[in-house]
């Protein structure tokens, strides 16, 4: 497991680039926001997210592709500082599911919530009734999710996993 470093504070803002949306998707990127804003809803969670204009500030990059050559939905590739912190994240989101049909906006924001949650550190879950499984149909988090949230930015700030 891996984290963002915190600043003394406690607290830290993350700069989120959002790449323009698919074709007729202007709507695409509301999703992945509303994910963002449900994590930032935990009690105790120390990071904010700004949207910015220029990938170059960016601290997290979401970025669409039309569809995985399997059936997955989403990437998050995280790259880590020689301390083993989070550093920056890619996201990548498919349009459409691998048969070729477009993902409707409720299942992006399903995908967009899980994929969110290997932003912050979180590793895949096995219990189905998290947003951390593979198969996620939680809206909200679920239990486990916010209390795993809440450990692992519960450490000591300078302390890395």
């Amino acid at each position: 497991m891996a984290r963002w470093q915190l600043p003394t504070s406690g607290s830290r803002t993350l700069n989120v680039y959002f790449a323009p949306p698919p074709k007729q998707r202007d709507d695409y990127w509301n999703e992945a926001r509303r994910s963002l804003r449900v994590w930032e809803g935990i009690s105790g969670f120390p990071l904010q997210f700004k949207p910015v204009q220029d990938v170059a500030e960016a601290d997290i990059e979401f970025r669409w592709i039309p569809r995985f050559p399997t059936t997955q939905a989403g990437l998050t590739d995280r790259q880590l500082d020689d301390s083993g912190f989070i550093e920056r994240v890619t996201v990548t989101l498919a349009d459409t599911h691998s048969d070729g049909m477009q993902m409707s906006n409720e299942f992006i924001r399903l995908v967009a919530l899980h994929e969110i949650g290997h932003v912050v550190g979180l590793p895949h879950s096995e219990n189905p009734a998290d947003a951390m499984h593979p198969g996620n149909r939680n809206w909200d988090g679920a239990h486990r999710d916010i209390r795993s949230v809440q450990i692992l930015y519960g450490l000591p700030v300078d302390e890395a996993l």
